[in-house]
């Protein structure tokens, strides 16, 4: 699964939404511990991020629209704006997505991209 996220089957819910973007844009260094841990032979234990984030089973597709377009971010002089919204109905449009799930999907995006946005704030303001 992408970056140690986990499917899970409860309700969806807006904070976790938020906090699937805030663990998207984590600290440097998380992604690839493990492997980065054998190749150094060190031990960081490190269980808060090794165990990954899980992910409602309602909230999956959103998440995997949202990797879908990570690359696609606007920016301004200030840093990044958010995404880039033709891009996205893009992306739901090539999957084949029905149109009546767009708006309710592209409402999970944008709580994934609020705390993407957020935890890049965070991290620029230190």
């Amino acid at each position: 699964m992408p970056g140690g996220a986990r499917r899970r089957d409860a309700r969806p819910d807006r904070k976790k939404l938020i906090d699937a973007g805030r663990y998207w844009f984590r600290p440097a260094g998380i992604d690839g511990t493990i492997e980065d841990e054998e190749i150094l032979g060190i031990n960081l234990d490190d269980d808060e991020h090794r165990d990954g984030f899980e992910v409602y089973a309602e909230n999956w597709q959103a998440l995997m629209i949202f990797l879908d377009c990570e690359t696609q971010w606007n920016h301004s002089p200030a840093g990044v704006t958010g995404l880039n919204y033709p891009a996205l109905e893009s992306v739901l449009r090539l999957q084949g997505i029905p149109k009546k799930k767009h708006p309710q999907l592209f409402q999970k995006v944008q709580l994934i991209e609020r705390g993407a946005i957020q935890a890049m704030s965070e991290a620029s303001n230190g």
